[in-house]
């Protein structure tokens, strides 16, 4: 588990000694910090560390897509307690819903003592982009529009719910539990059903103006031929291709049709290429990861 002084954690946060001291007073206080030895800095005497209490809580983070929904549950400290995925049809947003809570009660139940202390909270990631009027959701969940998605599953999973975008999820992913080799800047390529991407810099999500920074996705000349799993699905149909979006199936059918895959990668080649090309240009990031449940030998060609 992770520990650090309060002067690390003003220096990676880019706030003030005093303001790290005040607030963590405050996390003590309710249960969430916890004190632990104390720790050599670079300069002064060595200082108490700080570490997140792993029995105060535990947090649910949810991806919910039209076919799929996948649901994590985390101690309060970070580590990973347990994962569900349910396979359906989820274009309709009370199938979805209850998948959601059956997902969150099953991870629950299994956990048992795990499951240690209230639910602090919950992170949502969407196929959708933001606006200033509300959330711009992309063609897969487009039956979801005009509803309160916070308030609706915040009252549905009874916790404050956070929504983000799922590139920009998959690419905080990326950042703290990927990126073996330490990149702080890198364009992360979320390629499902539609085409996201997600930007870090600095060893921070760089969200932009809005939250939808790197969405290449939404540029002209990249809506109609680009490697995602929507595309794929249509070139192969009626050609004996999987229904649904099982990744085993996909799998056997792609490992048995290669030149059916070597034709679609070159139909989407082109683009992909100038994706990556845009990307390095405009960004010049130390690495490009590539993402997603598009099937990996998709992906890797």
């Amino acid at each position: 588990m992770g520990e650090a002084p309060r002067s690390h954690l003003a220096e990676i946060c880019h706030v003030s000694a005093a303001a790290v001291s005040t607030a963590s007073r405050d996390l003590i206080a309710r249960g969430l910090l916890l004190e632990g030895d104390k720790i050599p800095v670079r300069r002064g005497a060595p200082q108490i560390a700080l570490k997140l209490n792993a029995d105060a809580g535990h947090v649910i983070g949810l991806h919910v897509a039209t076919r799929r929904v996948a649901a994590s549950l985390l101690d309060a400290a970070g580590v990973e307690v347990g994962t569900v995925r349910l396979v359906g049809d989820f274009l309709d947003l009370d199938r979805a819903r209850a998948a959601l809570r059956q997902a969150a009660a099953e991870l629950r139940d299994a956990a048992g003592e795990r499951a240690r202390g209230p639910l602090l909270g919950a992170g949502l990631a969407l196929p959708t982009r933001f606006r200033r009027s509300g959330l711009d959701h992309a063609p897969e969940i487009q039956g979801w529009a005009g509803a309160d998605l916070p308030a609706i599953f915040q009252a549905d999973l009874g916790c404050k719910m956070i929504i983000e975008n799922d590139a920009n999820a998959a690419a905080l992913g990326e950042l703290y539990r990927g990126n073996a080799d330490g990149h702080a800047d890198f364009a992360y390529f979320y390629l499902t059903e539609g085409l996201g991407c997600g930007l870090v810099l600095g060893g921070r999500l760089h969200r932009g103006r809005m939250g939808n920074a790197g969405e290449i996705g939404t540029l002209p000349e990249f809506r109609e031929i680009r490697p995602t799993f929507r595309d794929l699905a249509r070139f192969c149909e009626g050609r004996g291709a999987p229904e649904g979006r099982q990744q085993q199936e996909w799998a056997d059918f792609l490992a048995a049709n290669p030149a059916l895959l070597d034709a679609w990668l070159d139909r989407v080649g082109d683009g992909a290429r100038r994706m990556a090309l845009l990307m390095a240009t405009v960004v010049a990031p130390a690495a490009i990861f590539v993402g997603g449940d598009l099937p990996l030998a998709a992906r890797e060609g």
